[in-house]
């Protein structure tokens, strides 16, 4: 059974649509489905123009400030589909088994069943085909670009796998945590919900801290005196756990902390965190990260005084054992932009770096 959102729903309204989830801080406008099973994540923007409408399959998720708009046909995205933290998805449709990694975007296209987007990449007005892989920060614009796409690796499969099971349980878990304790447990800061991979934990956030509007802070999260957190930024410590960010952090808006199941993501103090950036666990940083707006950092270990320019997508490969195989040296300047997938790529960026000096 799917059900309908109503026209200019906003936080106060339910979390519970047949058997999926939806946080209260989703702002949802005009005509709305959503599938069972499904998990939408705080201050997602779920968007349709008149006469157009947003539709959600089952078994699908839209994490944390997530963006789907229909303002000139209808958006509409499958069964088991993953939308990561800061995806946008526009007039356009997306298949099944389709992951669309962090601040990705897709506008005017049609995604083949399977498709694989990382994080950064951006789609236009094309059709990609079935199981294809978009690589990191990569722009597809062209059909004939589209057309030329290699095929996704098996090995991804296991990671969509385990994002669509957590997800599922996160709208089982919130379900549970809305029921037993109401809406109150669904917004601010709050426990993260017991699963299977996390016990009940809520968040130390020090008096200090100055916390903005629409906030989401969830479980075993740790932030140091003397921070500031702005509107609509999530820490959720509900999967990877804990969060620790040290003091003096200036986390802008929209700003987004999670973590993989199993994982950690640890800063030092004095962070700073522009508009849109995702921070997202494994991920250890010491002291004086600067990221700039819609800046991405995944997979890394990062020493003192490191700048993450504007837009750069920092994704280390998987390390075994949730090991990071990727580590950033002190003092190191990533060039707005740049894209850092390897050790390859990171040395090409010091190489330059020491080239200016």
């Amino acid at each position: 059974m799917r059900q309908r959102g109503s026209a200019g729903r906003r936080a106060g309204d339910r979390a519970v649509y047949g058997t999926s989830f939806v946080n209260p801080l989703v702002e949802m406008f005009g005509e709305v489905y959503i599938g069972e099973g499904s998990f939408v994540a705080g201050n997602t923007v779920l968007r349709a123009g008149e006469g157009q409408r947003v539709e959600i399959g089952n078994r699908t998720n839209a994490q944390d400030n997530v963006t789907l708009k229909a303002l000139r046909q209808e958006t509409a995205v499958d069964n088991e589909t993953s939308l990561a933290h800061h995806a946008t998805v526009e007039d356009s449709e997306i298949g099944d088994f389709v992951f669309v990694g962090f601040n990705a975007q897709v506008r005017n296209s049609t995604l083949g069943n399977g498709a694989f987007v990382s994080h950064g990449a951006r789609v236009e007005s094309v059709t990609i085909p079935e199981n294809a892989f978009i690589k990191a920060g990569q722009v597809v614009d062209e059909q004939s670009e589209a057309d030329a796409l290699p095929t996704a690796e098996e090995a991804t499969e296991e990671f969509r796998r385990e994002v669509l099971d957590v997800n599922e349980e996160f709208a089982e878990g919130y379900i549970e945590l809305y029921e037993a304790e109401g809406e109150e447990a669904l917004t601010g800061i709050g426990p993260n919900p017991e699963t299977s991979f996390n016990s009940r934990e809520v968040p130390e956030v020090p008096d200090s801290v100055t916390v903005g509007r629409f906030v989401r802070i969830v479980g075993d999260v740790r932030i140091g005196e003397n921070s500031y957190v702005g509107e609509r930024s999530a820490i959720r410590a509900d999967e990877g756990s804990p969060i620790g960010i040290g003091e003096n952090a200036d986390i802008e808006d929209r700003v987004t902390f999670h973590a993989l199941k199993g994982t950690e993501l640890r800063v030092g103090d004095r962070l700073t965190a522009g508009d849109d950036a995702v921070l997202h666990g494994p991920l250890e940083a010491r002291n004086d990260l600067r990221v700039e707006d819609r800046g991405v950092v995944f997979r890394v270990r990062v020493g003192d005084d490191v700048t993450v320019g504007e837009g750069a997508i920092i994704a280390g490969p998987a390390g075994k054992n949730g090991g990071l195989e990727l580590e950033i040296p002190d003092g190191t300047h990533i060039p707005d932009g740049t894209v850092i997938t390897s050790q390859e790529e990171l040395d090409a960026v010091l190489e330059r770096q020491e080239q200016r000096q």
